[in-house]
């Protein structure tokens, strides 16, 4: 069943866990591309895998279930099954302790491929978890990604309030991120589940979406990301896809009814924020004259 296989065993000082998975949360690869662009920003080592082969179909229509085969001259030379590879970053100077681990979504033994990376978490001291997903979504390339989050623990929403990230609703299947982010909340470890929007139209990779979920991830794990060259690359993916649209018109047309629909929304999200400040503004003046008419009067819940 899976299992942690360590090569090397790295003192690593309070870390955090960041992790990712190809499959059915992974819309436009992003969820593994965050991943793979933190290991080679960072430049972390690998030292070790998750080895899980019964966890997988691997007659799945899925391409990433599948083994891997290296065929030259005639002759198999290499057969690889999915796993779940695990990189540290440690003693980088002013860089924080990081554990990032990104593999397959697995078809089969939740719970036991779970209970593959608590041994993971627990043999590390983890403190927190943070896992990316990605989603189909109604928004245009030409506006920032929507960024939605699922948390743990209610205290966790201020850490990313000023992201302006969206606190997820939903009811639905479920991947297997979440139910690594439910573990978390069962063992009562921090964890944060970070999903980004793809534009349904979309095919391939998504820069931009990338880019955003690191932008985030930096600021709330502490660490310095250089991102010049995958800010030129979302640059030019996005000049690329403007020159298509200037060639399709229909295509065109249906992005700008996605502009206008993702505009309104922003504003009538704006509106709804104003009338909460201007709420909150009524109660402080409600609580205030009910302490100058009565000097016993208390602003603790009843």
């Amino acid at each position: 069943m899976a299992r942690m296989i360590l090569r090397h065993e790295p003192s690593l000082r309070d870390p955090v866990l960041l992790v990712g998975f190809a499959g059915w949360a992974n819309a436009a690869g992003i969820s593994l591309d965050v991943i793979s662009q933190l290991q080679s920003l960072l430049a972390t080592d690998s030292i070790g895998t998750l080895d899980a082969p019964e966890c997988y179909v691997i007659t799945n229509p899925s391409t990433a279930n599948r083994p891997i085969t290296t065929i030259r001259s005639g002759l198999v030379e290499e057969l690889r099954f999915p796993v779940t590879e695990i990189h540290a970053l440690h003693e980088a100077g002013t860089q924080p302790d990081l554990l990032l681990m990104q593999g397959v979504e697995p078809d089969l033994y939740w719970q036991e491929f779970t209970d593959a990376i608590w041994s993971v978490i627990t043999r590390f001291s983890v403190s927190r978890v943070y896992t990316i997903g990605s989603y189909l979504d109604h928004i245009p390339h030409t506006r920032p990604p929507r960024i939605s989050a699922v948390v743990t623990d209610p205290r966790l929403k201020a850490e990313l309030r000023p992201h302006h990230v969206d606190f997820t609703g939903y009811e639905g299947p479920t991947s297997i991120q979440t139910f690594l982010l439910w573990s978390c909340q069962q063992r009562q470890v921090e964890g944060i589940s970070l999903w980004g929007g793809v534009p349904t139209y979309l095919q391939g990779t998504y820069p931009k979406g990338v880019l955003q979920l690191l932008s985030i991830l930096s600021n709330l794990v502490g660490v310095t990301l250089d991102t010049t060259r995958l800010q030129a690359w979302a640059a030019d993916f996005e000049n690329a896809l403007q020159k298509q649209l200037a060639k399709n018109e229909e295509m065109a047309t249906f992005v700008k009814q996605l502009e206008r629909a993702y505009d309104k929304a922003l504003k009538d999200t704006d509106l709804l924020r104003g009338d909460e400040m201007v709420e909150e503004i009524q109660q402080f003046l409600r609580r205030r004259t009910r302490s100058d008419s009565d000097p016993h009067s208390s602003d603790q819940p009843q």
